[in-house]
């Protein structure tokens, strides 16, 4: 992260000190942690809190909430959801758009956006359309008007080189 910032000149904020001995106080405290993948169970472990205390259970989601309806257009829409944040690696995703310069497409953008992050909005104006933060019960909405769903695959976006191993292929309409 701190590369990714500074080559951008983005000014990172380092995570106070005591905030992390105060959850390593928690941790080493706790009878169980729960831990989301086995890139948290690594990062547990490099701190030496006890493999016998992580629990994996991986993020879910809930499918039921999802429900597919007709594609209402012929556009080829591209949507991200998820923070508009440098961790992500969106800034990617606008940059490959652009210079793809596809006919009839749309890129289109959900999720909360991270006042880091308006610079590169500002950069790649009129090759996105952003819609902020959507209700989870309404994103099946925007869903169903996809042609692809991305989920960036960026060193930088939450160790997601660890992860997208287990992820399976994701469509949309």
């Amino acid at each position: 992260m701190e590369e990714e910032y500074k080559k951008y000149g983005i000014k990172i904020r380092p995570v106070n000190d005591w905030i992390v001995n105060y959850e390593l106080e928690e941790y080493t405290e706790a009878d169980y942690i729960c831990v989301p993948s086995s890139f948290a169970r690594e990062t547990y472990s490099q701190y030496d809190v006890s493999e016998q205390k992580m629990i994996g259970v991986p993020y879910g989601v809930d499918l039921s909430s999802f429900k597919k309806i007709p594609k209402q257009d012929n556009v080829f829409r591209i949507i991200f959801i998820g923070g508009l944040t440098l961790r992500k690696g969106v800034h990617y995703l606008l940059e490959a758009c652009a210079q793809l310069k596809l006919k009839n497409a749309e890129l289109l953008l959900i999720g909360a956006l991270s006042p880091e992050f308006r610079p590169f909005l500002k950069r790649y104006e009129g090759n996105y359309k952003y819609i902020g933060k959507i209700p989870h019960l309404e994103l099946y909405k925007y869903l169903s008007q996809c042609s692809v769903f991305v989920l960036p695959f960026s060193p930088i976006s939450e160790a997601a080189a660890r992860v997208a191993p287990f992820i399976s292929s994701i469509s949309c309409a």
